[in-house]
C-alpha cells in the first residue's frame, strides 16, 4: 500500500518539475524571439524613415539599383542576361526582383522600384533579426548587441536605402551561419548541406560568399579530421552550395558559358578604380561615415578611439576562442570577420556600401564579447558579494544611451544624404511619350520616369552601360577615358542608331566614349529639348517632333511640375 502510494505520489512531482523546465525553456525563446523581432523592427524603421522623405522612394539615389531593376525588367521579358546583355554580377538579384516586376507591370517600373525599396528595407531588418537570432543561446545581452549591431550600423545606409547586393547578400550568409550553428554547436550533415545551399544562394547574388563559406569548411575539416570532416562536414557543405548556386546560375550559364564566366568572374576580378584611400575604406567600416555631426577633418581622433574599442572588443572574443578548442561557432565569426574586412580593404574597386558585408560578421563577434562581458561581471559581482546586477544594469544603461545616439544620427544622416535625391521623373515622361524607344548612360532615370521599356520591338537593351565599359576593358588596368576602350563606341553608335530618345545623366563621360566621330553623328541626327528638368534628346527625324520642340508645351509641362512639387511638400 505504502510503496503503491510513494509510485502514484512521485510523478506528478516529476511532472511538475518537467513542467518548470519546459516553461522556463519556452520563457527564454520568447524573449530571445523578441530581442530579434525588436531589432528587425528596428533597422527595418530606420531604412523606412528614409523612404518616406521626398523623392526617395521613387527618385534617383543611385546607378547600381537601375541596372539591376532593368536586368529584372528585361528578364520578365525574356530578354536573359550574358546571352542577350552584358550583366557584370551574378543572376540573383535579377531573378528575385523578378517578380516585384511582375507584379507591378501595370503600374509601371516607377512603382516597382518602389516596392523593391521597400522589399529592401524588409531584408535590412531581416538581416538584424536573423543576427540576433544566431546568438540566442548565449543570451539577451549578446543577441541584442549582434542584432543591433547590424541594425543601427550607420554606413549601411549606402546599402539599403534602394536595390544593392549586400543586403540580400548578409541574408542569406546569416541563414547559412543560423543553420551552420544550431545552439552554437556545428550541425550535422543535413544542417550543413542546408547552410550550403544558402551560402550558394548568397553566391548567385554575390560572389563574395565564397569567402565565409570557405571559412567554415577550413574550421569543420580542422575540427573532425581530414576524413571525418570531410564527410560529415564538408562534403555537405559543398553540395548544398553547388545545389544552391545552381538552381540560379546553372540555366543562364548553359545558355552562355563563355559570356558568363567573362562577366561575372574575369570581370570582377579585373576591376578597378583609382578611388578610396585605405582611411576612406576605414572610415566607412568603422562607421563615421554615416554619423552625422563629424566633419572629415575631425575623423583622426574618432578613427582612433574606434581601432581602440574595436581591438579591444576582437581581443576579448579572439584570446578565450582561440583557447577553446571547442569553440568553433565564435572562431568562424572571427575569421569570417578577418576574411571579409581583407577583401573589402584589398579590393581593387571600392564603395561605401561594402561595408555592410563585413559589419555583419563584426556584429556576431561584438555579440560574443558582450555576453563575455556580461559573464564576467556577474562573476565579480558575486565575488565581492554583492551579486545585484548593479553593473550589467548600468552598462544596459550605457548601450541605451549610446544606440539611442546613433540611431538618432543616422536618422539625421540618412534624411540629409536623401535630400540630395534627385527626381527628374516628371521631366522625362514629360519629354518621351510612352511606349517610345529610349536609352540612358544610367538606365535608372528611365526606370524611375516609367520609360524604360519599349513597346516597339527592334529596342536596344541597354542595361548596364558601366559594366559593359568595364567587361570590354576587362583583363587590363581600367582606360582613364572611355574612348580608350576598344569597341565601346561601335557598341553605343549601334545603340543610338536605334533608338528615339537618349536622356543624359551629366556623368555619361564615364561611360559613353564621346570620340569625334561620335560627337558629330549625334550632333547630326539628335536634337536636346528645351526643358530645364533633364537632358532629353531626340531624334530630329522623330514623327512627333513639332509638339516637343513647342514653347507653349514647355510652359505647360513646368507649371504641371512646379504643382506637383508643391503637392508632394
Amino acid at each position: 500500500m505504502t510503496a503503491g502510494v510513494l509510485q502514484a505520489a512521485t510523478p506528478p512531482a516529476e511532472h511538475g518539475i518537467a513542467r518548470r523546465v519546459r516553461d522556463a525553456t519556452v520563457r527564454a525563446a520568447s524573449r530571445s524571439l523578441a530581442v530579434a523581432l525588436g531589432c528587425g523592427a528596428l533597422a527595418m524603421a530606420i531604412v523606412l524613415v528614409t523612404l518616406v522623405q521626398p523623392g526617395a522612394l521613387h527618385g534617383v539615389t543611385q546607378y547600381d539599383d537601375g541596372a539591376y531593376y532593368g536586368a529584372a525588367a528585361q528578364l520578365s521579358h525574356g530578354v536573359l542576361p550574358y546571352r542577350d546583355f552584358t550583366f557584370v554580377q551574378p543572376p540573383g538579384i535579377a531573378v528575385l526582383l523578378t517578380p516585384v516586376v511582375w507584379l507591378t507591370h501595370g503600374a509601371g517600373s516607377s512603382v516597382g522600384l518602389g516596392v523593391a525599396r521597400l522589399l529592401t528595407a524588409l531584408v535590412t531588418g531581416l538581416d538584424a533579426f536573423l543576427a540576433a537570432f544566431v546568438l540566442r543561446h548565449r543570451g539577451k545581452s549578446a543577441s541584442a548587441i549582434a542584432g543591433l549591431g547590424v541594425a543601427i550600423y550607420p554606413a549601411a545606409f549606402f546599402a539599403d536605402r534602394t536595390v544593392l547586393l549586400e543586403p540580400y547578400l548578409v541574408a542569406c550568409l546569416l541563414g547559412a551561419t543560423a543553420l551552420a550553428f544550431p545552439k552554437g554547436r556545428l550541425g550535422g550533415p543535413g544542417r550543413l548541406a542546408l547552410a550550403g545551399a544558402c551560402f550558394g544562394l548568397g553566391g548567385a547574388i554575390k560572389a563574395w560568399a565564397v569567402l565565409p563559406l570557405v571559412c567554415l569548411a577550413a574550421l569543420a575539416l580542422r575540427r573532425d579530421g581530414a576524413r571525418g570532416g570531410l564527410r560529415r562536414a564538408v562534403l555537405p557543405l559543398i553540395g548544398g552550395t553547388a545545389v544552391g548556386f545552381g538552381a540560379i546560375c546553372g540555366p543562364f550559364f548553359a545558355l552562355a558559358p563563355g559570356r558568363f564566366v567573362h562577366d561575372v568572374i574575369i570581370t570582377q576580378l579585373s576591376r578597378s578604380a583609382p578611388q578610396h584611400l585605405l582611411a576612406n575604406r576605414l572610415d566607412v567600416l568603422t562607421g563615421l561615415h554615416g554619423i552625422a555631426g563629424i566633419a572629415p577633418a575631425g575623423l583622426a581622433i574618432p578613427l582612433g578611439v574606434a581601432a581602440v574599442l574595436l581591438a579591444l572588443a576582437g581581443w576579448a572574443s579572439l584570446w578565450p576562442a582561440l583557447l577553446d578548442v571547442s569553440a568553433t561557432e565564435e572562431r568562424y565569426f572571427l575569421l569570417a570577420t578577418a576574411t571579409a574586412v581583407a577583401a573589402v580593404l584589398g579590393a581593387p574597386d571600392f564603395y561605401d556600401h561594402y561595408g555592410a558585408f563585413p559589419a555583419a560578421f563584426a556584429a556576431l563577434v561584438a555579440g560574443c564579447a558582450a555576453s563575455r562581458a556580461r559573464r564576467l561581471l556577474a562573476r565579480v559581482a558575486v565575488a565581492k558579494g554583492h551579486p545585484a546586477p548593479r553593473l550589467p544594469i548600468a552598462a544596459a544603461a550605457l548601450v541605451f544611451v549610446l544606440v539611442a545616439a546613433l540611431v538618432a544620427g543616422e536618422i539625421d544622416f540618412d534624411v540629409a544624404a536623401t535630400k540630395g535625391a534627385g527626381d527628374p521623373a516628371l521631366a522625362i515622361d514629360a519629354a518621351i511619350p510612352p511606349g517610345a524607344c529610349a536609352i540612358s548612360d544610367a538606365p535608372i532615370l528611365l526606370v524611375s520616369a516609367n520609360r524604360y521599356l519599349a513597346s516597339r520591338p527592334g529596342c536596344p537593351v541597354v542595361v548596364d552601360p558601366e559594366g559593359t565599359l568595364l567587361a570590354l576593358s576587362a583583363g587590363g588596368p581600367r582606360p582613364a577615358s572611355a574612348t580608350e576602350v576598344p569597341g565601346l563606341a561601335k557598341i553605343w553608335h549601334h545603340w543610338l542608331a536605334h533608338t528615339e530618345f537618349f536622356v543624359e545623366s551629366g556623368t555619361d563621360a564615364r561611360r559613353v566614349p564621346w570620340t569625334p566621330g561620335l560627337s558629330r553623328w549625334f550632333a547630326h541626327q539628335f536634337i536636346r529639348l528645351p526643358d530645364p528638368g533633364a537632358s532629353v534628346y531626340v531624334r530630329r527625324r522623330y514623327p512627333k517632333l513639332a509638339p516637343l520642340l513647342s514653347p507653349r508645351h514647355w510652359r505647360a509641362v513646368v507649371a504641371a511640375r512646379r504643382a506637383a512639387a508643391l503637392a508632394r511638400h
